[in-house]
């Protein structure tokens, strides 16, 4: 077998970068709602770097996330529920585990994370996975 019976690899055209870098500096719209944006972020870090325990706001933000993607699950559970933890039902019960769960999960993925320098794996995932189906959920 001869080293031209196999096909050419394939070579991916370049990207338009120039191209696109005038275009986005060409967008003023996009360009002003840009810098509000990163002003707002830079505004809410400073805020939370002057909080006397920012993991309050953040613990709160984080079972925020966690209630409403758990939603997309079909969780119908509210974040009131999850903090009275008085399930009425065994279905509402089910949702508030699998709402902590979540919430548990995403605060051990954040600090495995920075233990990792933020390298992400299938060992990361797959140690997040029994949090999140802890107690059968």
């Amino acid at each position: 077998m001869n080293i031209s019976d196999f096909p050419l690899p394939h070579i991916p055209k370049k990207l338009p970068i120039t191209e696109i870098v005038k275009a986005i500096l060409g967008d003023h719209a996009f360009l002003k709602v840009n810098f509000e944006a990163t002003a707002r972020l830079s505004e809410f870090i400073g805020y939370l770097q002057n909080l006397p325990n920012p993991d309050i706001l953040v613990s709160a933000l984080t079972l925020q996330e966690s209630v409403l993607s758990s939603r997309v699950e079909g969780t119908l559970a509210t974040i009131s529920d999850v903090v009275r933890d008085n399930p009425e039902t065994e279905t509402m019960k089910n949702d508030i585990v699998e709402i902590i769960n979540y919430h548990k999960a995403m605060l051990f993925g954040q600090q495995d994370l920075v233990d990792r320098d933020y390298h992400f794996s299938k060992n990361f995932v797959c140690n997040l996975h029994p949090i999140l189906m802890k107690n059968n959920v």
